[in-house]
């Protein structure tokens, strides 16, 4: 349970109340000022104890998603900051300056000498390379005073057993919160570990699925971009209305999940709401907290996008299906040394009678050979493969090399099929329904 403190509203209490009576002994055992430098006195022993590490969770404006620093607080009054964000070039850089706990109407924590590395998001200096802003000519924009809208003193407001500090930016007033590290982690493997999760997020899967444990549930966009929109998508059979239904949020993905800056009400489709404030990381790669769980789109999802190419890897094959391919490849070979075997096998949209149909491109050697077939999704995760038809490169390879259109006749068969990764479906496993160990990989 977090240990509410609220510091501002009780200083603000006690001075009004000694300005009418310049006594507060009736309310409180010591005086104002006391309480204020208790209160700085704890925050300073509690930024330096077992090491002084810790993670910022950081929100600047409403068009940028969070960040994650690291920030190691020394007795000696240094700071020592990392960070590996875009406005920096998104490399690793560290970089000391100075730091304090002081009494300001409140007890704030103060990052009194400019550190580029952080200052950048309050008072920044002029960016440069590749992610500078450019005006709407595509010219840089000299970002000196740019209005990041940052805070670099932060009312300390309250913390937990967790080893969480809750923040409030002193001018802008956005949350953060510090989040406390082991002594022994190093910043740079624990960003690269953010980094490495962001990647999961692939670009060509932006949409995410939410579900409630009713099972209601809720299309999530650019969650990996940290400022997630999510909209009902199936709640009891309520249509919902994209217009007034869909809700922004931002967020920052961090070591332990994605934390929303502020608990993030999402609207159902019967009007009705729930909040999340913070999604954590399970064992099976995806984020959940008691109200919901995000998961990537489905298999079914990910065939079905017309945009999208997936090839075979030929050292994903197993039982009869990999026996099957190398007998068609060393069929292949004999048949012309000059083309040789299979050089891909692919799997995309092509128009076939007026429609967008899947279609299997064997490419042998440089002669290209397409098969269009029909792929019947009995579930999200299940399918079975049909031939519909063949271009006559791919039929006159079936007549002269009767190894190739086994190995065909070999794909086209039911499958379970499985993703990779919860959040990631860019890399899917063919498991044949009838056994044998038959199984590929598509990429």
């Amino acid at each position: 349970m977090m240990k509410k403190i609220y510091f501002p509203l009780i200083a603000a209490a006690a001075l009004s109340f000694s300005a009418c009576n310049n006594d507060d002994s009736g309310l409180f055992d010591t005086s104002a000022a006391e309480r204020l430098e208790e209160s700085r006195t704890e925050y300073e022993q509690l930024l330096t104890a077992d090491g002084g590490l810790w993670a910022l969770e950081y929100f600047t404006n409403d068009e940028e998603p969070g960040y994650v620093l690291t920030m190691q607080f020394g007795n000696n009054g240094a700071v020592e900051i990392s960070a590996d964000h875009k406005w920096i070039g998104s490399k690793f850089q560290q970089e000391t300056s100075l730091w304090d706990v002081i009494s300001d109407n409140g007890t704030v924590l103060t990052f009194n000498t400019y550190n580029t590395l952080f200052h950048v998001f309050s008072t920044p200096e002029n960016i440069v390379g590749s992610d500078a802003p450019k005006n709407e000519f595509g010219e840089d924009i000299n970002e000196l005073g740019y209005g990041h809208e940052g805070d670099y003193e932060f009312l300390l407001m309250s913390h937990d057993q967790e080893g969480n500090i809750r923040l409030v930016g002193k001018k802008h007033g956005k949350e953060a919160w510090l989040r406390k590290l082991d002594a022994s982690v190093d910043p740079q493997e624990y960003l690269n570990e953010i980094k490495a999760k962001r990647n999961i997020f692939s670009s060509k899967f932006p949409d995410f699925i939410l579900t409630e444990p009713s099972g209601a549930t809720y299309t999530v966009n650019n969650l990996g971009a940290g400022i997630p929109s999510i909209f009902p998508r199936d709640f009891n059979g309520v249509e919902a209305d994209p217009v007034t239904q869909t809700v922004t949020a931002h967020g920052v993905l961090t070591a332990k999940g994605f934390r929303f800056r502020e608990p993030l009400e999402i609207k159902r489709a019967d009007d009705s709401t729930f909040e999340i404030e913070e999604l954590l990381w399970q064992e099976d790669g995806s984020l959940s907290c008691p109200a919901a769980a995000i998961t990537g789109p489905t298999a079914k999802d990910a065939l079905t996008r017309t945009s999208l190419t997936w090839t075979l890897d030929p050292e994903s094959l197993t039982g009869s299906l990999a026996e099957a391919y190398n007998k068609a490849n060393e069929a292949l070979v004999a048949y012309s040394a000059t083309t040789g075997g299979y050089s891909s096998i692919t799997l995309n949209y092509a128009s076939f009678m007026g429609n967008l149909t899947p279609v299997i491109t064997f490419n042998v050697g440089k002669r290209v050979c397409r098969d269009y077939v029909n792929i019947d999704f009995t579930a999200d995760y299940a399918a079975t493969l049909s031939l519909l038809s063949s271009t006559d490169a791919s039929k006159r390879y079936d007549e002269l090399v009767p190894e190739y259109a086994t190995f065909k006749q070999a794909l086209l068969q039911s499958f379970e099929i499985t993703k990779a990764s919860v959040l990631d479906p860019s890399k899917l496993t063919f498991t044949a329904k009838d056994g044998g160990s038959v199984t590929f990989i598509v990429k």
